[in-house]
C-alpha cells in the first residue's frame, strides 16, 4: 500500500471538526504521562455511566468467561475494562505524536532474540498478537525496535485514515501497511522473510471459520493463521504486550515460535491458538467484547465470541506475574484417577486425608494430573479448585463429606420424593407434562452445594502457577454416544479423538460436575451447550486413558469396589428366590461404575508387562509402549455390608420408596451403598479409607516418592 499522502480535500470545512479534535488531543498528549493515565481513567468511568449498550455486551460477555467469578469480581473487572479503554484513547495519541526517544523510555521488551532468530534463519514470521486494549502503543513500541509489516484495514474517514496511518508508520519508515483483504501481498511479504503484525481473534465469517472451544465455548475462529503460516512458509511467533500497574511503561513479550505448527488439521492448530489466547487473558484482566445474541442461551454463548473480536486488557503485573518453574525432563508425572459411585465416593476422601498426612509438605500438591467421574469428579475437581494449599483442600473436602445429609444431595423430603416419583410416572410412563429431563430423584440440591463450596477460579490460578498440569472430568452425551472428557490445564495438552472417547479443551464449570454426576435414571441428566449429558461412567471403556493424555507417566487409582480381594473359588451360595430390583440395580451400577476400570487396570498391566519384554531405544514412539506404574487402592470391606448396617440412617420418606424393590434389605444394599450421604455411612468409609491408606502406607511413599524428599531432607 503506498505511503499516506496529505490531499487538499482535508481542508474542506466538513473536516474542520475533526481537526479542531486532533488538535486538542495533540496539546492533551503533551501532559506528564501519569497525568494522562489518570484522564484516561476518567474517560473510562464517563463512558462506563453513559455507554449503556457497550457495557452490557461486555457485562455479559464476562458472566460468559468467568462463570465462577462472583458478581462483584465480574462487576470490577467490568469497571477496569472501562478503566483501560479510556487509557487506550490517549494512548493512541501518544504513539502517533510523542517523540521517539520520549516514548521509547515506556518499553521493557523481552524476548526479540526470538523474532531476530526466526528471520535470521531466512523465513518469514507471522507476529501472532491479540486485540487487547494495549495494541496501538505496544506495536508503536516495537516498531522502533524491528521492522513490523501490518495487517491493515482503511478508515472510513479518509482524514482520520490519514493522521492514523501517518502516525503508525512514523516509527519505521521500512515498515508498509498491507489492506487486510490484499492476500497475495501478505504472502509475498512473508516469503520475501518479513515480519508481519496479525491478530486471529477477528471475525472473517463463517466461511473462513471453524467452530473450536474458547473458554470452554464452541466458538467460530478463522483458520488464516495456518494457511498463511503454511502458503507463506512462515514461522509464527506469539506476542503480547502488557500495561504495567505501576506506571512505568509496557512489557513486550515477544515468545518462542510455534513448533510443529501448521499441524495436522486446522482443527488442531485452531485449538491450539485458542488456548495460547486463553492462557495469556488468565495473566492478565481481559473482557472480550461483542454483541450477544439474545434468543438461545447456547447460541448466544457462541456468538458473543465469534464476534468478540476486540478484547479490553488491564494488567497488574505486580500481582498477575506467572511464576515460571523448570521441571526436570525425566521427572515422573503423577496421575490421580477417582472413580464413580455416587456416595462410594467417601472412601476416597479417606484415602486423600491419609496421603497428605504423609506429605512432608501439607501444601504441596503431590498430583499435577486429577481425573475424576461421577462423584469422583467432583472430589477432583473440589481438589483442583484448591491445589495451591492441598492439604486445606482434603481438610475441606473431609469436613464437607463428613457433615453430609442426604437432602444436601437430592430431596428427601416427603413432598420432594412424591412430586418426583409421581413426574417420573407420568412423563416417562405415561407421556405427560413437559418436555423436559426427568429421574427418579431430584438432584438440585447437589447445585446449590457445589456452588456454595466450590471457587473454580482456583483451577487457573493453580495451572499458572504450575501447582497443576490438568483436571478432567468424564460425562456421557446421549446424542453422540460418546465418553466426553472435559478438560482444563496447561496449553501445550492436545485434544484427543478415539472410538467413543473424546478429549476437549475447555474452562470447567458447574454444569460438568453435574453431569459427570448424573446417575442414569436416578439423576436427571445435564444440558452442556446443545447436548445432553450423563454419568460418565456410562460406556467409559478406557477411565485410565484421559490421565494419561493430559501427561501422566504413573497413576494412583483411588476405586470404590471393595471387591478386589474376593476369592473366586469360594462356592457362591444359590438362592431359592429370583433377585430382587434393588440386587439387578445393584449389579448394573457396579457394571457402570466398577468393572470397566477394573479391565482397564488388568490391560495396563499386560501392556506393561509386554513392554518390558522390549528395550526402551527399540520401543517405537507413540504406540504407547512405555511402561506405566499403576497403584490401586480399594475398600478392604466390601460397602454394601457396611451401607446395610446403616440403612436407618436414610429418610423415611426414602426408606419407604426404596424398600419396594428391596434395597433396604441386605441383598439389595449394593443400590443403598450409592445412595447413602449420611453422616455415620460416610464418616465409617472416609475412616476405611484411611486405615487402608496407612496400610499400605510404605507402599504409598515409594510411589509418590516421599521416601527419597524424607532422605533428602
Amino acid at each position: 500500500m503506498d505511503r499516506p499522502r496529505f490531499r487538499a480535500c482535508f481542508l474542506h470545512p466538513r473536516f474542520w471538526p475533526l481537526w479542531l479534535g486532533f488538535g486538542l488531543l495533540w496539546l492533551v498528549v503533551q501532559l506528564p504521562y501519569g497525568v494522562q493515565l489518570k484522564l484516561g481513567r476518567a474517560l473510562g468511568w464517563l463512558m462506563y455511566f453513559t455507554a449503556s449498550s457497550r457495557r452490557q455486551i461486555a457485562a455479559r460477555n464476562l458472566q460468559l468467561c468467568f462463570p465462577g467469578k462472583s458478581v462483584a469480581e465480574r462487576e470490577r473487572l467490568l469497571k477496569e475494562n472501562f478503566a483501560s479503554t479510556g487509557i487506550a484513547f490517549f494512548e493512541m495519541a501518544m504513539s502517533w505524536w510523542w517523540p521517539k526517544a520520549r516514548l521509547a523510555r515506556l518499553a521493557h521488551v523481552e524476548g526479540l532474540e526470538h523474532l531476530q532468530q526466526a528471520q535470521a534463519e531466512g523465513q518469514g514470521v507471522i507476529l501472532m498478537a491479540v486485540h487487547f486494549t494495549t495494541l496501538e502503543i505496544g506495536a508503536a513500541l516495537l516498531g522502533q525496535l524491528h521492522t513490523i509489516d501490518g495487517m491493515y484495514r482503511e478508515h472510513d474517514n479518509p482524514l482520520f485514515d490519514y493522521v492514523q496511518r501517518r502516525g503508525r508508520e512514523r516509527h519505521n519508515l521500512d515498515a508498509t501497511a498491507i489492506e487486510r483483504e490484499d492476500i497475495r501481498a501478505m504472502l509475498k511479504v512473508l516469503r520475501a522473510g518479513r515480519a508481519i503484525w496479525y491478530a486471529p481473534d477477528q471475525d472473517y465469517g463463517r466461511k473462513q471459520s471453524i467452530f473450536v472451544p474458547l473458554f470452554g465455548i464452541q466458538a467460530a475462529t478463522v483458520t488464516a493463521t495456518t494457511k498463511f503460516a503454511r502458503l507463506g512458509k512462515a514461522r509464527v511467533v506469539p506476542f503480547t504486550q502488557q500495561r504495567l500497574a505501576d506506571g512505568s511503561g509496557y512489557r513486550l513479550v515477544i515468545h518462542p515460535p510455534l513448533d510443529d505448527f501448521p499441524g495436522e488439521s486446522e482443527e488442531a492448530d485452531c485449538l491450539r491458538i485458542n488456548q495460547w489466547i486463553e492462557q495469556v487473558v488468565s495473566t492478565c484482566r481481559a473482557v472480550p467484547v461483542g454483541p450477544p445474541s439474545l434468543q438461545d442461551p447456547t447460541r448466544g454463548r457462541s456468538e458473543a465470541l465469534r464476534k468478540g473480536q476486540v478484547a479490553h486488557l488491564y494488567c497488574n503485573e505486580k500481582q498477575d506475574q506467572p511464576m515460571t518453574v523448570i521441571a526436570r525432563p525425566d521427572a515422573p508425572v503423577t496421575g490421580l484417577i477417582l472413580s464413580g459411585g455416587g456416595a462410594r465416593a467417601a472412601y476416597q476422601v479417606g484415602v486423600l486425608s491419609a496421603i497428605a498426612d504423609l506429605l512432608p509438605d501439607a501444601s504441596h500438591n503431590p498430583f499435577p494430573v486429577i481425573v475424576g467421574t461421577s462423584a469422583g469428579a467432583i472430589n477432583a475437581v473440589s481438589l483442583a479448585c484448591g491445589a495451591m494449599q492441598f492439604g486445606e483442600a482434603v481438610r475441606r473436602l473431609t469436613s464437607v463429606w463428613q457433615g453430609f445429609h442426604t437432602h444436601m444431595v437430592y430431596r428427601s423430603d416427603w413432598p420432594g420424593v412424591l412430586r418426583q416419583a409421581a413426574h417420573f410416572v407420568g412423563h416417562s410412563l405415561l407421556g405427560l407434562g413437559r418436555d423436559a429431563p426427568v429421574a427418579l430423584l431430584d438432584s438440585s440440591p447437589l447445585r446449590e452445594l457445589l456452588e456454595r463450596e466450590l471457587d473454580f477460579s482456583g483451577i487457573a490460578a493453580a495451572v499458572r502457577s504450575r501447582q497443576l498440569r490438568a483436571v478432567a472430568v468424564t460425562a456421557f452425551g446421549y446424542e453422540s454416544g460418546q465418553a466426553m472428557t472435559f478438560y482444563q490445564g496447561r496449553a501445550t495438552i492436545d485434544p484427543w479423538f478415539r472410538h467413543r472417547r473424546v478429549g476437549v479443551p475447555t474452562r470447567l464449570q458447574l454444569e460438568h460436575l453435574l453431569a459427570s454426576a448424573s446417575i442414569p435414571l436416578i439423576f436427571p441428566p445435564v444440558k452442556i451447550n446443545r447436548e445432553y449429558f450423563g454419568d460418565g461412567a456410562v460406556r467409559q471403556a478406557a477411565p485410565i486413558s484421559p490421565a494419561l493424555h493430559l501427561g501422566a507417566s504413573r497413576v494412583l487409582v483411588i476405586g470404590v469396589s471393595g471387591n478386589t480381594n474376593s476369592n473366586p473359588s469360594v462356592p457362591v451360595v444359590a438362592a431359592n428366590r429370583p433377585p430382587s430390583l434393588a440386587q439387578i440395580g445393584g449389579h448394573m451400577l457396579n457394571s457402570t461404575f466398577i468393572d470397566s476400570l477394573e479391565t482397564d487396570i488388568e490391560l495396563l498391566e499386560r501392556l506393561n508387562q509386554m513392554s518390558a519384554l522390549v528395550p526402551p531405544e527399540r520401543r517405537p514412539r507413540g504406540l504407547g509402549l512405555n511402561p506405566v506404574d499403576v497403584l490401586v487402592i480399594a475398600p478392604s470391606q466390601p460397602l454394601d455390608q457396611i451401607a446395610a448396617r446403616h440403612q436407618r440412617e436414610l429418610p423415611k420418606a426414602l426408606r419407604l420408596f426404596l424398600r419396594g424393590p428391596g434395597a433396604t434389605k441386605t441383598g439389595g444394599a449394593g443400590v443403598l451403598s450409592y445412595l447413602l450421604f449420611e453422616p455415620g455411612y460416610c464418616s465409617e468409609l472416609i475412616e476405611l479409607g484411611y486405615q487402608d491408606a496407612m496400610t499400605r502406607k510404605a507402599e504409598l511413599s515409594r510411589f509418590l516418592g516421599l521416601a527419597e524428599v524424607a532422605q533428602s531432607a
